[in-house]
Order: structure tokens, then C-alpha cells, then sequence
């Protein structure tokens, strides 16, 4: 491999390592995916209210209303991360595009609300913070996390099903229902877990630096061995160079001799020329039939582990984010 190549290559890793590294690692869905309490600040009961109301209003229209909770962001902004966490989960409906997220960063003390771009023209960004302002605010600078997150939940959730002329009405008694049948059955439903995909990134950068070695070794090995060769000490001669098969040349056949001046041939008669072809050379095909794609569908994403409230669930495909609003500070 030339030095040439090699930096070429090393290039190409090094800005697939960069682009990889700046987008902001965001955990991923629990069982129950409408809830994500990774920093430990609500209540069983209101992430009952979330999910258990969450699954009538996807089979009703197709909206889904995500609740998260961080103990930080890292290095990224509150926004960047709910934009990249909104568009990897797929949150909503893939052809509606009606997904709304609650992002809140504990010790940041910080949040940040956003709609699909199906809800903007219906839900906009002024409405998200009057929203945010009236009913999460007062409680989230009280600290009382769970309550907030209800009551913007319940304001969330009515603003849809206005939007969408549904007959829903928030059910206060779906996870006391559920915490009933949970107790009658004995049954204890599995734990959901998040899986922070900080890691990824130093990973990446350990497997970078291995090949750069082993390539570097690689040219380095070759250099020194080209050399041995040419001094001859301490290595065996290259191996002699293998010759093709003699080629042998016929000789030229002798020229004819040119008559005399005043012997040369009589012209042809008038017209004896000869006809000509009409044409010079074969037709060529103008080219042939070009495929009307180039590329085959990619799906638009895989499934998600089932369990939680009663059964798995996953996004809806929607990632197309409409506008947002955070805290005023």
C-alpha cells in the first residue's frame, strides 16, 4: 500500500470517526418506550397515566406523547439531544408525523418540549410554552417532577385529541386497574431498563487507532524488506523475473519496384472507381435501457423489545421534527 493510499484511507476513517462522534449519544427506549425515567424523579402511578393513555391515543390517530428524564445532556445541548433522540426513536406516526417529546435533564435543571412537523400547523411552538410555563414550570422549579410531568401530560394529551376530533378522554384509572390485576395475579411485570450508548464513541476510537497501527506496520514491514533486497544483507535476492514467450518477427516482404516514368498502368475507364458503401461503419446501438432507480428501499426502522404495561410496544417511524420550546431562564 503507498503512503498515498494510506493517508487517503486514514483520512476517510478519521471524518467518519468525527461525524460519529458529534451527534450526541442519547439512551434508548425502555419496554414500555412512552416512558423513560432514567434519572428516577416520577411516580409509578404517572408513568401509568403516560403510557396506559398513551396506547388508546396511538390507536386512535396514530400520535405518541414520549416522556424522558436525564440526569444530564453531557456536552450537548438540551435541544440538540431531544432533537437527536426524537429522530432516532421514531416517535409518532411515519406518515403523520404526530410524535411529541418531554425531554428533562435533572441536574441540568433544565427541559426541552417539541412536536412533529404534522402537529406544528395545529400544536405550534407558542402553544409548547405556554404550555410549559403554566402547567410544568411552577413544579419543576419546586422540584416536584412527577406532579409537572402530569399535569403537562394531561394538557398534551387534550391538545391532540382536539386537534385530531377524537372521543378519548384522559383515563385516571387505567394503572390502578392494571396495579389490581397485577396484585390478583401474582405477577410481577419485567423491570425497564436504559441503555446509555455513551461508550460508543471512545470504542470507536480504539478500533481507529488499531488499524492505523497495523496499517502503519504493514507499509513499514515492506519498506524494510524492499530494502534488504537492494542492499542484500541479511535477506534472501528477490526472485528472478519470469520472460514471456519469444515473439519471433517475419521478415518484411521485398518492395514491389516502381515502373519507369512513361510506363505507368492506363487510368480506369470513366466511372470505374468502384461504388462505395453508403455507409462507413456498423451502427452502434444508442444504449441500452436504464434501470428508473438506482438504489433499493431501505426499511425505516426495526422493532423494539416488547414487555412493560402489558405488552411491548415500539415507535411509530416518525421522524420529522417540527419546532420546540425549553425553559426561560
Amino acid at each position: 500500500m503507498t503512503l498515498k493510499r494510506l493517508s487517503a484511507l486514514l483520512l476517510a476513517l478519521l471524518l467518519t470517526a468525527a461525524s460519529a462522534l458529534a451527534a450526541p449519544k442519547v439512551i434508548q427506549p425502555t419496554e414500555d418506550f412512552y416512558v423513560n425515567d432514567s434519572a428516577n424523579v416520577l411516580s409509578d402511578e404517572v408513568e401509568g397515566l403516560i403510557v396506559l393513555n398513551n396506547d388508546k391515543l396511538y390507536a386512535a390517530c396514530g400520535a405518541q406523547i414520549v416522556f424522558v428524564t436525564v440526569p444530564t445532556t453531557g456536552t450537548a445541548s438540551i435541544e440538540d439531544y431531544a432533537y437527536t433522540l426524537f429522530n432516532s426513536w421514531g416517535i409518532g406516526s411515519s406518515d403523520k408525523n404526530n410524535g411529541i417529546l418531554l425531554l428533562m435533564a435533572i441536574d441540568d435543571d433544565d427541559y426541552w418540549l417539541m412536536q412533529g412537523k404534522g402537529l406544528q400547523d395545529y400544536i405550534t411552538s407558542g402553544d409548547l410554552d405556554d404550555m410549559l410555563l403554566n402547567d410544568l414550570e411552577p413544579d419543576f422549579a419546586a422540584k416536584d417532577y412527577s406532579a409537572g410531568a402530569e399535569k403537562l401530560f394531561t394538557a398534551l394529551f387534550e391538545a391532540v385529541v382536539q386537534v385530531y376530533d377524537l372521543n378519548l378522554t384522559l383515563d385516571t384509572t387505567l394503572y390502578d386497574d392494571y396495579r389490581a390485576a397485577r396484585t390478583e395475579n401474582a405477577y410481577t411485570p419485567p423491570v425497564s431498563s436504559s441503555k446509555s450508548s455513551g461508550d460508543g464513541g471512545g470504542i470507536l476510537l480504539i478500533v481507529l487507532i488499531v488499524i492505523v497501527i497495523v496499517l502503519i506496520s504493514a507499509v513499514n514491514s515492506r519498506r524494510r524488506r524492499r530494502r534488504a533486497w537492494q542492499g542484500g544483507v541479511g535477506m534472501p535476492p528477490p526472485p528472478p523475473r519470469r520472460r514471456g514467450p519469444t515473439v519471433i518477427i517475419a521478415p518484411r516482404p521485398p518492395r514491389r519496384p516502381r515502373p519507369p516514368m512513361g510506363h505507368e498502368p492506363p487510368p480506369p475507364p470513366f466511372g470505374g472507381f468502384g461504388s462505395r458503401p453508403s455507409g462507413f461503419g456498423g451502427g452502434r446501438p444508442s444504449g441500452g435501457s436504464r434501470p428508473s432507480s438506482f438504489g433499493s428501499g431501505r426499511p425505516s426502522g426495526g422493532s423494539r423489545p416488547s414487555g412493560g404495561f402489558g405488552g411491548g410496544r415500539s415507535g411509530g417511524g416518525g421522524a420529522s421534527r417540527g419546532g420546540g420550546a425549553g425553559r426561560h431562564r
